[in-house]
C-alpha cells in the first residue's frame, strides 16, 4: 500500500468522525424502499458554514441558513442534469427545513481510480453554469463507474468564474490531503481530472477562476508542490483545449 494511502486513512478516521458528529442525513424506509432524510438544522450550519463564510467571503456565496441551503439542495437536484447523476427528491417539509431524497446505493469515491469520473461530474456541473461549492470526497459515490454527486446544499445554477475556480482549487486541495507524500501519484490524478473535466464540458473561464485574487486564501493552505502541479496542469489544458 502506498504510503499516502496509509497516511489517508488514518487522517480519515478523525476526519469521518466529525462528518458523522455534524452529519444531517439518515437513512429511512419511504414508500417501501430506502431513502435519505436530510435536516437542515440552524446550529450545524453555524458549525459548518459560518468559518468558511467568514474567512472566504470573497471567493464563495455560502449559504448559512437552513431555508437557504435546503433551497439550494432541492434546486440542484431537481434540474435536469442529463448524464450526471443525482439523486430525486421525494419529499420536502419547508417548515422543518426536511428533505427526503433518493437513497443512490454506491461506493466512497476512491481518487487511485475514480480521479477521470471526479472530472466528468465537475465539469457536467460548470459546463451548466453551476458550482457545488463543498466537493469534498464524501459528497460523492460512485455507481457503476459514474460519479454521482449526493450533497448540494452550497451549490449555486448562477456560478461566477471564481466560484467555479474555488470548487476546483477546493478539489484539488482535498486530492492532495490523499496524496499528501505522493506528488507522482496526485500529479497522474489530476492529469487525469482535468483532462476529463474539459471533456465533459467544463469552461476556460472556470479555469481562470483558479488563479483569481479572491480564491488566494485557499490556494494558500493547498501544499506548494500539489498546487504547483495543479496549476501547471489547469495552464496546459487552457493552452491545449479548445474549451467554451
Amino acid at each position: 500500500m502506498p504510503v499516502s494511502s496509509s497516511v489517508f486513512d488514518i487522517l480519515r478516521v478523525p476526519a469521518e468522525m466529525l462528518d458523522k458528529l455534524v452529519s444531517q442525513a439518515e437513512i429511512i424506509e419511504w414508500a417501501g424502499m430506502k431513502a435519505v432524510k436530510k435536516r437542515f438544522t440552524k446550529h450545524i450550519g453555524l458549525l459548518k458554514w459560518v468559518p468558511a463564510a467568514i474567512v472566504f467571503r470573497a471567493a464563495y456565496r455560502f449559504a448559512v441558513s437552513p431555508r437557504e441551503r435546503l433551497r439550494r439542495e432541492v434546486t440542484f437536484f431537481s434540474r435536469g442534469w442529463g448524464e450526471l447523476l443525482v439523486p430525486r427528491v421525494l419529499s420536502v417539509d419547508e417548515d422543518r427545513f426536511e428533505l427526503v431524497r433518493e437513497f443512490i446505493d454506491g461506493r466512497r469515491l476512491d481518487p487511485r481510480k475514480d480521479c477521470r469520473g471526479l472530472g466528468t461530474a465537475l465539469g457536467s456541473v460548470h459546463g451548466r453554469g453551476a458550482a457545488l461549492g463543498d466537493t469534498k470526497l464524501s459528497n460523492f459515490l460512485v455507481v457503476e463507474g459514474r460519479v454521482a454527486i449526493i450533497d448540494a446544499e452550497q451549490s449555486l445554477l448562477d456560478a461566477r468564474p471564481y466560484e467555479m475556480g474555488w470548487d476546483l482549487l477546493l478539489t484539488a486541495l482535498f486530492l492532495a490531503l490523499f496524496y499528501i507524500t505522493d506528488t507522482t501519484a496526485f500529479r497522474s490524478c489530476v492529469e487525469e481530472f482535468i483532462s476529463a473535466y474539459v471533456r465533459a464540458g467544463g469552461r476556460r473561464d472556470a479555469l481562470d477562476g483558479v488563479g483569481s485574487v479572491r480564491n488566494s486564501g485557499l490556494a494558500v493552505v493547498i501544499p506548494l508542490m500539489h498546487l504547483h502541479l495543479f496549476i501547471k496542469e489547469v495552464e496546459e489544458a487552457k493552452e491545449k483545449a479548445v474549451l467554451p
